[in-house]
């Protein structure tokens, strides 16, 4: 049985620099020889095909993470943290 990975949920954003370019967030399942583990990951496409690179993905900055984040809680995907789960118009 070879490894693969499984992609559940995914959003993305072009790049500013490269229109071919998308920075993608997934929610993904790996399917290993030991069993499946479920997480997440960034990964970069150009013209469309997902480009693996050695175990990491450049994020260009905080406004694009937290752009890649805000999509996939809005998607229904993830959830936010109760540490981070802020009321609006001041503190409990």
């Amino acid at each position: 049985m070879s490894n693969h990975v499984e992609v559940i949920k995914d959003v993305n954003v072009v790049s500013k620099n490269d229109t071919d370019a998308k920075l993608h967030f997934q929610k993904v399942i790996y399917h290993l020889e030991d069993g499946d583990q479920r997480g997440y990951r960034f990964m970069w496409s150009y013209e469309d095909r997902l480009k693996p690179h050695m175990g990491q993905a450049r994020i260009p900055s905080i406004r694009v993470l937290f752009k890649l984040l805000t999509m996939a809680f809005i998607d229904g995907w993830i959830k936010l943290p109760p540490a981070l789960s802020l009321s609006i118009g001041g503190t409990k």
